[in-house]
């Protein structure tokens, strides 16, 4: 009189799930690295950008002042108003005086020796994490 029921297709079995966790692995290993890369070539792009900035002020600091500056923390490049401040690397947090670790490569050059304070050209530059297609081969 009384049936039995068995609660058979309520739930999901042990292979089952296996296999959708195994699937989401796979997919995760797929995506995760992508999003690195893109992050990568993110960070590139800026540092692209402000040693293109940097290079535009450095320039027009010339015009105004007839000469480079001799580091990128030199009070007077500071001052004279050709940047508002001086960017920074993504990685690093700050590019002060006291602490150069997060400017970018700034090297001023003299052609002549017996004026070592007064620049006639300058080298900025800047590390990439990834090589860039952005740069048409200049990396």
């Amino acid at each position: 009189m009384f049936k039995i029921s068995q609660q058979k297709g309520r739930g999901f079995s042990l292979i089952e799930l296996l296999v959708v966790i195994g699937i989401m692995t796979l997919l995760a290993g797929i995506v995760v690295p992508n999003i690195m890369t893109g992050r990568a070539r993110g960070r590139d792009s800026k540092r692209i950008a402000d040693v293109s900035q940097i290079r535009l002020a450095i320039e027009h600091y010339f015009n105004i002042k007839d000469k480079f500056p001799l580091k990128l923390t030199d009070a007077d490049f500071i001052t004279s108003g050709v940047l508002s401040q001086i960017p920074v690397d993504p990685n690093a947090s700050v590019c002060t005086a006291a602490d150069e670790s997060g400017c970018y490569k700034y090297v001023a050059f003299c052609s002549d020796l017996a004026q070592p304070t007064l620049p006639t050209g300058f080298h900025i530059g800047a590390t990439l994490e990834k090589n860039n297609e952005q740069l048409g081969g200049d990396a």
